[in-house]
């Protein structure tokens, strides 16, 4: 594969990626939260 003749799709495949990602950005914004949304929470206590 030459990929000097297919250049120019990895750059539109590119510019794609990145608009798709000013998009996503611009629609939820910035998550700022360190927490988890999934997963599961074990306490235990012990007598000490």
């Amino acid at each position: 594969m030459n990929l000097i003749k297919v250049r120019k799709y990895f750059y539109f495949l590119s510019l794609f990626i990145i608009i798709l990602g000013l998009i996503s950005f611009g629609v939820k914004g910035l998550n700022y939260g360190i927490d988890f949304t999934g997963g599961t929470l074990i306490e235990m206590k012990f007598k000490q």
